[in-house]
C-alpha cells in the first residue's frame, strides 16, 4: 500500500468539475443502509456540492465574484469527503469487503502525515558580493524548507524557501559561515541536515 498522504480518491487535485462528480458519486454509494452512521451525513455534503456547482458555472460564465467562497467551499468539502473516509474506515473495522462496496480506493485511503524526510545541502555557491546559492535535496511532501546560517559573534540568520534551490544575499564575506535546513509539511519540522561549512566570496 502507498502510504503517502493522499485525499481519497486523490481527490485534492482534481478540477472542481470533476471532484463535484466524483463526489457526488460517493455520496450515493454512502446513502446505502450499510453506511447510515457515516459521519458527515450525506445529506450534509450535497447542498455544499449543488452551492459549488452553481458557483462554478457562474465562474464559467466570466463571474469570478465567487471565487474566495468558491475556493473555501471546496476546501470544506475535501475535509468533509476525507471525514467520510474515516468513518467508513471505522464501520467497516478492517472488512475489506465492506469498503469495496463502499467503492473507497482502497490504495488512496487517506493516513496520518508523517514528518517530513531529512533534506541535505547538496551545493554553495557563492555569487555577488554578499550573496550565495544553495541547492537541497528534494524531500517529498514538504511544503517549504527552513535554512538557518551561523557564524561569529552571535551571527543567525533565517530563510525559508518553497523550492530546493534559492538565493541568500546580504551575508558577511570573507568568514567562516554554517549552514543547515529542513524541510516543513502539514505534520511539522523534519530533523536539522548536517551542517555545512562555506565562505562567501569577496569580490574584487
Amino acid at each position: 500500500m502507498n502510504h503517502k498522504r493522499r485525499c481519497i480518491f486523490g481527490m485534492r487535485y482534481l478540477k472542481n468539475s470533476d471532484f463535484i462528480v466524483r463526489a457526488r458519486l460517493i455520496q450515493t454509494k454512502l446513502s446505502e443502509p450499510l453506511f447510515s452512521s457515516v459521519v458527515p451525513s450525506p445529506a450534509a455534503v450535497m447542498p455544499m456540492l449543488n452551492q459549488l456547482d452553481i458557483w462554478l458555472s457562474e465562474s464559467m460564465m466570466k463571474d469570478y465574484r465567487n471565487v474566495s467562497a468558491r475556493n473555501a467551499l471546496r476546501a470544506k468539502l475535501n475535509d468533509m469527503v476525507s471525514a467520510q473516509c474515516t468513518s467508513v474506515n471505522a464501520i467497516a473495522q478492517n472488512d475489506v469487503n465492506v469498503m469495496i462496496k463502499s467503492g473507497f480506493d482502497l490504495m488512496r485511503m487517506p493516513v496520518t502525515a508523517s514528518l517530513p524526510e531529512p533534506t541535505s545541502i547538496k551545493w554553495i555557491k557563492s555569487l555577488d558580493e554578499g550573496t550565495i546559492k544553495i541547492r537541497l535535496k528534494r524531500v517529498p511532501d514538504y511544503r517549504f524548507y527552513e535554512i538557518e546560517i551561523n557564524g561569529a559573534e552571535g551571527f543567525v540568520r533565517h530563510e525559508a524557501s518553497t523550492v530546493s534551490t534559492a538565493e541568500i544575499p546580504n551575508l558577511p564575506t570573507g568568514v567562516r559561515l554554517f549552514i543547515v535546513a529542513r524541510a516543513v509539511n502539514s505534520k511539522g519540522r523534519g530533523p536539522w541536515s548536517a551542517p555545512r561549512a562555506f565562505v562567501v566570496n569577496i569580490r574584487p
